[in-house]
C-alpha cells in the first residue's frame, strides 16, 4: 500500500487572475492539494469531462456563465451532484445566502479573501 498521502483535488474557477493566483498560493503553500483552474465556462466543462475533483470553488461572477449556472448544471449531473462546492463573491446579501442555500453550495467565502481563515473553511469543507 501506498504510505503518500493523496492530495485532494479542487478545481477553482476564477475569471481574475489576481484571485485565482490569491487562491493558488493559498492551498498551494498549504500543501495537499492538486489544484486545477479554469476561468470560463467552456474551460469547466472540458475538466469536468476530464476529472471529477474534490471540491470546486466557484466564483459567482464569470463573464460568460453566472455562478448559479454552472451550480444547476453539476446539481442536475448524477457524475457531478455530489462534488462539494464553496462559492467566492464580493456581495452577499440576504437573498443570495438564501439562494446559496437553495442550490445546494456547501460555503461560501467573501471577497476580498480572508488568508488566515481561507485554507480552515476549505479544509472544513473536505
Amino acid at each position: 500500500m501506498d504510505s503518500k498521502k493523496t492530495k485532494k483535488v479542487i478545481l477553482v474557477i476564477e475569471d481574475d487572475p489576481l484571485n485565482m493566483k490569491l487562491v493558488a498560493d493559498l492551498l498551494e503553500a498549504a500543501g495537499g492539494f492538486e489544484i486545477i483552474k479554469a476561468s470560463n465556462r467552456k474551460s469547466v466543462f472540458e475538466i469536468l469531462q476530464q476529472t471529477i475533483p474534490d471540491l470546486i470553488i466557484l466564483d459567482l461572477q464569470l463573464p460568460d456563465i453566472d455562478g448559479f449556472e454552472i451550480m444547476k448544471r453539476l446539481k442536475s449531473n448524477e457524475i457531478t451532484k455530489a462534488i462539494k462546492v464553496v462559492a467566492m463573491t464580493s456581495s452577499i446579501t440576504l437573498e443570495d445566502e438564501e439562494q446559496m442555500a437553495e442550490f445546494g453550495f456547501n460555503r461560501y467565502i467573501r471577497k476580498p479573501i480572508n488568508t488566515r481563515e481561507f485554507v480552515k473553511i476549505i479544509n472544513g469543507v473536505l
